[in-house]
């Protein structure tokens, strides 16, 4: 007698709750493992950030000790006693102190940062902030892609005027150089910021037809120009400490003012100080209110101590 034996089907396919939990338990996966990735990348970006802004500085200080201590002027002729071009501004000057000479010749035959700057599609990883989210934007702009994402401060490597003994001290700031450190900077370098982030294209009340933001190649007081503040008022408003307003979490092009201090991190603002040190300054610091402490930095020879929340 023959037996037969019965097999069970074999299972090929999950049921549709089954399904519908491994989806459920992938989702929880990534809701949980995604804001890490995004905290370690910006982490990094941070990083990249600092390094870039102590670069700059360590730059400005090389600069400035192969000229008889006198940093290059926010814009104009460097050495300021000097009348042969480039007339650029200081960004420019700090090229061969970051790697970069054959550009700086480049530069130095036109003559002039306007008329070098007219087309440049050269960007350089030092003068950009993995961070700045409005880049992209810029690009898509127009095609002048000299962006950078940090600005010199102009109160430094520019000429104040003051007026003794009234707070604020700031009456104007001009492009023109001529500053000799630590002679010009008595509140002491490690006190005073050199380089802030600035970011490549900010749009909120830009009235020019090629946008506003910063770049690096950029020719005096334009709504491009790599430093801050760009000059005294603009549209009525005061650009000068202690007015200068710093700008946190920008997401976008249209949600930043081209003429203040603005960052894409979290909750921080990267400045870079005149001894080569680099400073995170969170969204909690004074600014145009009492103690004043970030525009009190901002100005080298204002003598007041630095607030409590520096």
């Amino acid at each position: 007698m023959m037996h037969s034996h019965s097999h069970p089907c074999a299972r090929t396919a999950f049921t549709l709750v089954e399904l519908l939990v491994v989806i459920a338990i992938i989702a929880v996966l990534v809701g949980l493992l995604l804001p890490a990735v995004q905290k370690v990348r910006e982490a990094a970006n941070r990083a990249q950030c600092q390094n870039n802004l102590h670069q700059l500085a360590l730059a400005a200080l090389n600069c400035a000790d192969t000229h008889q201590g006198e940093l290059p002027p926010a814009y104009g002729h460097y050495p300021s006693t000097s009348s042969a071009p480039p007339k650029v501004n200081a960004m420019c000057f700090l090229l061969p102190f970051l790697e970069q000479q054959n550009l700086y010749a480049q530069i130095q035959a036109k003559g002039s940062g306007a008329a070098w700057n007219g087309g440049s599609k050269v960007m350089i990883k030092t003068f950009m902030c993995p961070s700045d989210v409005t880049l992209k934007a810029g690009a898509a702009l127009h095609s002048l892609e000299s962006y950078a994402s940090y600005g010199v401060n102009a109160q430094v490597f520019g000429t104040v005027q003051t007026v003794p003994d009234v707070y604020p001290h700031i009456k104007k700031v001009s492009e023109n150089g001529g500053t000799i450190i630590p002679r010009d900077i008595p509140d002491g370098m490690s006190n005073t910021i050199f380089f802030v982030e600035k970011l490549g294209c900010c749009l909120n009340t830009c009235t020019s037809s090629s946008g506003c933001g910063t770049h690096w190649a950029a020719d005096g007081t334009q709504a491009w120009a790599p430093r801050v503040p760009l000059e005294t008022t603009y549209s009525g408003i005061s650009l000068v400490s202690p007015n200068i307003q710093l700008q946190f979490n920008v997401t976008n092009a249209n949600n930043c003012y081209f003429y203040w201090p603005s960052s894409s991190h979290t909750g921080v603002l990267i400045v870079a100080l005149g001894d080569g040190s680099v400073r995170n300054l969170n969204s909690g610091i004074s600014t145009t209110t009492a103690p004043y402490t970030f525009n009190i930095a901002m100005v080298p020879n204002d003598g007041l101590p630095l607030g409590p929340d520096w």
